[in-house]
């Protein structure tokens, strides 16, 4: 705990990117830290982004929490939807699952009534899980804070984190779409983040969170921990390298023949900040045409 409260954290200055720091969240103990932007209003905005962006393993609490990978069960409280629309996401996400040793199913009976027996099988990595926990009520409060969610303000949530912090994006996310229901836009964008849950809960998040982007460096090996087949990976996969390319959403034959991934190195903060800036910059020096053909493709496919 004296560990925690001893490491001070940076100053952020969003204004030039146009956003407000609207909050910071922290527990000092576990050493978590988050915080909420809101984007500065235009006349030009359908709707504003408010960005959740949780910080990465830094220190040995962190690393402590990494290291525990039971898997423990989700309380069903936390995943009661709050909308009709979303019991039948549910319900048709977990449709196609048996009951196993390795994803339990305590029941496939389909019906709003039998929600809290499906949910008996969602569990999640017990580190993770006490990380957001600590701040999870603070987060919800603020980003379900009726001032916020005002009728003439239209939001759109943006949640992203490195590493552990991707983890955490993930779990906060199917918990706002759970409060706020389908009408709010909800996209989580995570930098090298590992596994946080299994084949139930990655099943659930893919179905909840559609708009959802795993980024990974080629040979990151953080990204391959915990090793299925207690965890699965949610999101779509989206392979980078140090020199601007992306691949999004891999074959299974493009899987088997990529480098193996066994480089800590690649696991760091500013690899990853390089590896998008560089990929940014690749995509600024395409000519006219083909930008002109892929922005469409890209609004189209929310990439």
């Amino acid at each position: 705990e004296g560990e925690a409260r001893g490491q001070q954290e940076p100053c952020i200055d969003v204004a030039p990117f146009g956003f407000s720091l609207h909050r910071r969240v922290c527990h000092p103990a576990l050493d978590i830290s988050a915080i909420i932007c809101l984007e500065n209003p235009r006349q030009d905005l359908a709707r504003r982004r408010v960005v959740v962006a949780f910080r990465g393993s830094r220190s040995v609490t962190n690393a402590l929490l990494d290291m525990d990978i039971r898997r423990i069960r989700v309380p069903s409280s936390r995943l009661q939807p709050s909308h009709h629309q979303d019991q039948r996401t549910i319900l048709v996400a977990l449709k196609g699952l048996t009951d196993t040793l390795l994803h339990p199913v305590e029941s496939l009976e389909r019906g709003a009534g039998k929600l809290l027996e499906v949910f008996q099988g969602v569990r999640v990595h017990a580190g993770f899980w006490q990380a957001y926990d600590c701040i999870s009520e603070a987060l919800l409060e603020t980003l379900t804070d009726p001032t916020l969610l005002s009728p003439g303000q239209p939001l759109e949530f943006l949640l992203t984190g490195h590493s552990l912090g991707g983890n955490l994006s993930q779990l906060l996310a199917i918990e706002l779409r759970l409060r706020l229901g389908p009408a709010a836009p909800i996209s989580v964008y995570t930098f090298g983040q590992p596994r946080t849950g299994n084949r139930s809960w990655a099943s659930l998040y893919q179905a909840l969170i559609p708009a959802s982007f795993r980024a990974v460096l080629r040979n990151d090996i953080v990204s391959t921990m915990p090793g299925p087949p207690f965890y699965v990976h949610g999101g779509q996969e989206v392979i980078m390298d140090l020199g601007g390319n992306v691949h999004c959403n891999p074959s299974f034959v493009e899987k088997v023949f990529r480098p193996p991934r066994n480089s800590v190195g690649d696991h760091s903060l500013d690899r990853y900040l390089f590896a998008v800036q560089t990929a940014l910059q690749c995509r600024d020096r395409q000519p006219a045409w083909a930008r002109d053909e892929e922005e469409p493709r890209r609004r189209g496919g929310g990439t």
